[in-house]
Parts: C-alpha cells; structure tokens; sequence
C-alpha cells in the first residue's frame, strides 16, 4: 500500500513537473513586426519570403538599412520557428499528462478494490477464527459427555446424580447444536464469500477494459454488465424489472451503467448515441420511477443519487 501511495505521488509531480510555458517573442522583435506590418502597403510587400529577397537585393548594393531590416527579418523567422516548435513541446506535454492522469486514476480505482478485498479477508479470518473456537468447545463438550456416561455407568445406583448428569448432557447437548448451527451459517459465509470472490474476478478485467476504451456494446457486453450488477449490487437488474413494470430494456441497461458509475459521455459511447439523446432517455426513466412509486409531479431527485442508493 505504502508503494503505491509513493507511485502515485511521484505520477503528480511529474505531471506538475511537464508544464511549461511558452516563449514569448523578445520585445524588440513584437516592435519590429508591428513597424513592418503597419508600412507593409507604403513598402508594397506581397509576402515575407518576396520581401526578404528584395531586403537581399538591395543589401548586396550596400545599403544599410535594407541590412538591418533583413537581420530582423531574419531574427523574427528564427523566433516564429522556435515559437512553433515550443507549442508542439506543449501538446506532446499535455497528452503525456492526460496518459498520467489516466494511469494515476486506475491506480486509485486497484487500492480502492485492494482495500476492499482486504476487509472481505479481515471479515474471513474472523470467521474462520470462530470456527476453530465452537468446534473447540464441541469436543470439549463430547468429552464431559463420554465422561458423564461412565459416572452414569458406575452410579446407577444413584439416582440423583444421573438426573443431573443427564440433565447437564441435555444442557451440553443443546449447546452442540447450537455450536454446530454457527459453524454452518459461519461456513456458509465462507463459501458465500469464496464464490463471490472468484465469480467477480473475471469481470475485472473486462469491466477496467470498457472504462478504458469505452465502445459501443453488444449483446455479450451487455449481458457481462447485466451479470455485474446482479452479482455486486444484490440483483440490481432483476429488482428493476420488479419494481418498475413500466422499464423497457433499455431503461434497465441505461440504470446498469448509471449504477457502476458512467458518466452520459461514456453511456453515449455504449450505446453509439449522442450526450443529449442519453440525458433525454435519463429524463423518461425519471418520470417512470415517479409514476410506479407514485410521487407527486413536483417532487425533484437526482437520478443518479437514486440509483446508487437503491
């Protein structure tokens, strides 16, 4: 954890460390632009590479001032040159910061699965701690019981003390089965939770696929995200088409993406459709939900809010 903790800061200043700032042009080179465009008509000038010959056809009959004009000439088709290659600089930088914007994304999205793995194993060994203990005290159990069945054996002539010691293994008795129904809701959870585990490890991969390069979705996407969200949210597709009869097929995968977190952008992506057309379609499952849960037509949620807590 702390490694990565270290990737990731290291990821930012990195970034921080890319920008850079474009070179201005020098003062006196803006003064001597500005002075040659505002007489470029007087000096009848059709184009820059026609006046720099023109600047080197009268240079070479000696004169002065054309000199100086070609030198600035020169020195402003340098700077424009170098101005140009700083602003490629700039956009090579900014797609390499976007690239590290996206893998510092995807490292928190693995340490906040990591860390949810993590509880899920915490919350296992405790289990399988409990397990240990009641099975502990059911052959302690078994073992007064075969004790109390030889005193039984010697005393039978004493009544009272086999009343009470069959008495205590009625008591012990009942304890065992209680112990032994721990042990099986305890074995339960583990085998529950082993399941889920490995059943929700092959969609990782692909579900990190589609946040990274959303596409539209076809018939086996979808019934991998429908499989998801069933699986992680306790049947989330099935008690749509319970809850809310009036849900068309596409309102239930839209509230399937709504749910694992997509934004209108990437849902326009899945289903080759544009941003509005998705908020429209976001719209009309709203007034269906309020028509099955029979609100009132002023009351206002937010979709999104709502399908997350449901």
């Amino acid at each position: 954890m702390k490694t990565t903790l270290g990737l990731i800061f290291l990821l930012f200043a990195t970034l921080f460390s890319c920008m850079r700032q474009e070179k201005p042009l020098p003062a006196e080179l803006s003064r001597a632009e500005s002075v040659m465009w505002e007489h470029s008509d007087l000096l009848d000038i059709s184009s820059s590479d026609e006046w720099v010959q023109n600047t080197m056809d009268y240079f070479e009959k000696g004169g002065n001032h054309a000199k100086k004009l070609a030198e600035v000439q020169a020195k402003y088709d340098h700077e424009r040159l170098l101005n140009i290659n700083n602003q490629l600089k700039i956009e090579k930088t900014n797609q390499q910061i976007i690239g590290l914007f996206v893998i510092s994304v995807l490292l928190v999205l693995v340490i906040v699965y990591q860390y949810r793995v993590l509880r899920k194993e915490k919350s296992l060994v405790y289990a399988r701690k409990e397990i240990r203990i009641y099975k502990e005290s059911i052959r302690e159990n078994e073992n007064r019981i075969r004790e109390n069945g030889q005193l039984i054996a010697i005393l039978n002539n004493k009544q009272l003390e086999n009343d009470e010691i069959l008495s205590e293994n009625k008591i012990l008795l009942e304890q065992n089965e209680k112990y032994h129904q721990e042990i099986e809701k305890y074995e339960e959870l583990l085998k529950s939770s082993y399941k889920k585990l490995d059943e929700q490890l092959p969609y990782f991969d692909k579900l990190k696929d589609l946040k990274e390069y959303p596409r539209y979705l076809k018939d086996a996407d979808w019934s991998l995200i429908i499989n998801w969200t069933n699986l992680q949210y306790h049947q989330f597709y099935t008690r749509l088409g319970k809850d809310f009869p009036d849900f068309s097929e596409l309102d239930k995968r839209y509230c399937c993406l709504i749910k694992m977190g997509f934004t209108s952008s990437q849902i326009a992506v899945f289903a080759n459709s544009l941003p509005e057309s998705v908020s429209k379609q976001k719209q009309r499952i709203k007034q269906r939900i309020k028509k099955s849960k029979q609100m009132p037509v002023d009351v206002n949620f937010l979709l999104d809010q709502y399908l997350k807590e449901y």
